[in-house]
């Protein structure tokens, strides 16, 4: 009797019972999730990192002046500069 349970057959028991386990909690991870690409979605949804369908986002256009920000800093130069000829001359 001593010899069926020998170290060699409760490793390889122990090692067959961790693969099975573990392909068990990854179908159930598998299972749970709602879906794996954008085609699981529906057209106006996209497949998120949790694995959840979310919406498209609405698409934002923003357009960018910069008119002013350029105004100021050239006449900031144009100061500095009239400011730095009365300063040596």
């Amino acid at each position: 009797m001593a010899g069926l349970w020998s170290g060699g057959f409760v490793a390889l028991a122990v090692l067959a019972f961790s693969i099975i386990g573990g392909l068990f909690v990854a179908n159930a991870v598998q299972a749970s999730r709602e879906c794996s690409l954008n085609k699981d979605c529906g057209v106006t949804n996209y497949c998120g990192s949790d694995f959840k369908c979310h919406e498209y986002p609405q698409q934002v256009v923003y357009k960018a002046d910069y008119q002013m920000p350029a105004l100021i800093i050239g006449i900031a130069m144009v100061i500095s500069v009239i400011l730095l000829k009365k300063i040596k001359g």
